[in-house]
């Protein structure tokens, strides 16, 4: 398994864009291991990873294999790259197909930011990842399919260097998560191989996002009859130190009734 630093090619735009994700990698994690151990002004230590879906066993298994398949998606993909080994892109593919798309699908529902815009978002950006892992799968020596599928896996690096931008210069407060999520969206997404699509990827996607929105809305409208707030997506966000309110439903066997209590806790 030769390593070859000539596959690296400057003047093609989607090969600076992979250079340009691993960097924003590498940035996010220092500055996650900086604030871990305080050494940084005015940081507060706070677990690695946050534990936003880890409130049940099965949220904290469901959680575990996504990252897990992610960081072997972005460890593997770095060495596929340049030692062009199919053997890797196959188990790229494979984590991506089998792990990481499956759980994301898993954690859609409960994701944040406006939910009606949110969702299908996500749901975007799963199908360019599982449609270039298939082929990644299929061709494990295009260098292009494997280009594509670590360039959609990246998205979620951008949502949250995008979202730092966002809530440090305190742009659009009232929904930072959704506004870091589409631009993150909208910065990956064309690296999808454009030999593939006939149209417009960013016209599809967006009519895409328009036609669920409007779905939903008329069928919580005029179905279910929500009305007010009820009816009404808005922002279910974070603050910048990654905390985060979960509400903890924990059910009690009363003598004759169930007791529900509600718990508040702060999760990081």
């Amino acid at each position: 398994m030769a390593w070859n630093w000539n596959t690296f090619d400057w003047d093609n735009t989607t090969h600076r864009f992979v250079a340009l994700c691993y960097l924003a990698d590498m940035i996010m994690w220092l500055y996650r291991l900086a604030m871990r151990f305080q050494l940084l002004p005015k940081s507060e230590p706070y677990p690695l990873i946050r534990k936003k879906f880890a409130t049940t066993i099965l949220r904290g298994i469901v959680l575990a294999l996504h990252i897990g398949s992610g960081l072997t998606e972005i460890a593997l993909g770095f060495a596929a790259f340049f030692t062009g080994n199919a053997t890797l892109a196959k188990i790229i593919a494979a984590a991506a197909i089998l792990l990481h798309v499956p759980t994301s699908m898993f954690m859609t529902p409960h994701v944040y930011g406006a939910r009606r815009l949110m969702r299908p978002a996500y749901m975007i950006i799963m199908f360019f990842h599982a449609y270039s892992a298939v082929n990644l799968w299929l061709n494990p020596t295009s260098t292009e399919w494997l280009v594509s599928t670590i360039s959609v896996l990246h998205t979620y690096i951008w949502v949250r260097i995008f979202y730092f931008i966002f809530a440090r210069t305190q742009t659009l407060p009232s929904g930072t998560y959704t506004l870091s999520v589409l631009v993150a969206g909208y910065v990956t997404l064309p690296y999808f191989p454009r030999n593939v699509a006939k149209y417009s990827t960013d016209l599809l996607c967006t009519t895409f996002l328009m036609l669920y929105m409007t779905v939903e809305y008329l069928v919580y409208k005029h179905i279910f009859k929500y009305t007010g707030k009820k009816l009404a997506s808005t922002e279910i966000d974070i603050d910048v130190a990654d905390h985060e309110l979960v509400v903890k439903h924990q059910i009690r066997r009363g003598d004759n009734h169930d007791v529900i209590t509600i718990e508040t806790i702060t999760v990081k």
